[in-house]
């Protein structure tokens, strides 16, 4: 049973980030600032390369809403590390270079979608996601918050 609820909790987590870098990138980020920013906040990894880790495809597989610049880069192929390219390209499989092709398919979806694009900052970033993790985090059994870490 406990496993079950750190799965769910796990899942719920994941779902949440996911939601939240598709919100800030439409709004004015890009994979990089993003990670950037998550990473000085205390991120062992950004959203964005753990993403990319997992794969894009595998992502949004679980998904139950569709996400505009998700579903897109997955619909041209770039499924992350895997492949060599998802929000960062990865030449020779090695470490992650930023793709400025990325930042044009989001603001073209931010477009497309009605969307006033404006630069965020890094504190903007790291205020907005780590407050939709702990959003989403309140709702947790004890013993899930206690497996992940988190706080009573």
């Amino acid at each position: 049973m406990t496993s079950t609820i750190i799965h769910d909790a796990t899942a719920r987590l994941l779902a949440v980030s996911h939601a939240e870098v598709e919100a800030l990138l439409l709004e004015g980020s890009n994979p990089w600032e993003l990670d950037e920013a998550l990473e000085a906040g205390g991120m062992a990894q950004g959203p964005c390369a753990m993403q990319d880790q997992i794969g894009l495809d595998v992502i949004a597989a679980a998904r139950t809403e569709p996400f505009l610049v998700a579903d897109r880069m997955v619909a041209e192929g770039r499924l992350g590390r895997k492949v060599g390219v998802g929000w960062f390209r990865y030449p020779g499989g090695g470490g992650a270079v930023v793709d400025p092709l990325v930042e044009d398919l989001i603001r073209e979806e931010a477009h497309f979608a009605g969307r006033e694009w404006r630069e965020l900052s890094a504190d903007v970033i790291r205020a907005r996601y780590f407050a939709a993790m702990d959003l989403a985090s309140r709702d947790m059994p004890p013993e899930a918050r206690a497996a992940l870490g988190l706080p009573g």
